[in-house]
């Protein structure tokens, strides 16, 4: 349920829906990731009462978490659907137009035009819209695991006396004993309740 997985765009004309995996498989094949450079290994003795924690993976993790980006898939799924249905109906219009064009006064020619620019900056500004609520729902959707995952942190904190809690993404090298991730996301798994999403008002 990462940002990655929210950017997309309505293709054709409007910024929106359709993900950039999307545009790839529709012709162009997606770029290679770029492998990160080898690094020597860092290790050392375990530091006593400093412990390790990813936000990051408990919310890739656990199951509630997993739920919720399934869900907002589902969410992303139906408002393309939705937007690339309004999108082809005014491209057929458009074609349709354009087709009587020789037959119709100027005058009404221009009027059916201006009528259909019209409608696509409006569903320009719908896709804009739809795409600022689907990453308001996921920021608030990380946001709630995180919070639901914190009387799970707290009860690993105290079993390993730990003194120091440090985000786990931060850390370079060393020794990672005392990684609470899995520990939190074990114990999320058996008592975590799910959360319900859904789209944010638009503002």
């Amino acid at each position: 349920m990462t940002t990655r997985q929210t950017k997309a765009i309505l293709c054709g004309f409007a910024v929106g829906l359709i993900t950039a995996q999307s545009v790839w498989a529709a012709g162009e094949a997606a770029p290679a990731p770029v492998a990160a450079p080898a690094q020597p290994a860092m290790t050392g003795p375990l530091v006593p009462g400093v412990c390790l924690l990813s936000n990051q993976g408990v919310v890739s993790r656990a199951k509630i978490g997993v739920a919720a980006s399934a869900r907002l898939e589902q969410l992303t799924h139906a408002s393309q659907t939705e937007l690339n249905g309004e999108k082809a109906s005014l491209e057929a219009r458009a074609k349709a137009l354009s087709a009587k064009r020789a037959t119709l006064p100027p005058a009404q020619l221009q009027a059916q035009g201006q009528a259909l620019n019209q409608r696509y900056q409006a569903l320009q500004a719908q896709a804009s819209v739809r795409s600022g609520q689907l990453d308001a729902a996921r920021a608030r959707a990380t946001a709630r695991v995180i919070d639901a995952a914190q009387p799970f942190v707290v009860q690993a904190f105290a079993a390993h006396g730990c003194g120091l809690l440090l985000a786990r993404e931060a850390v370079l090298g060393g020794n990672l004993g005392n990684d609470l991730t899995g520990e939190v996301v074990t114990a999320m798994d058996a008592k975590a309740t799910p959360i319900a999403i859904e789209l944010e008002p638009a503002r």
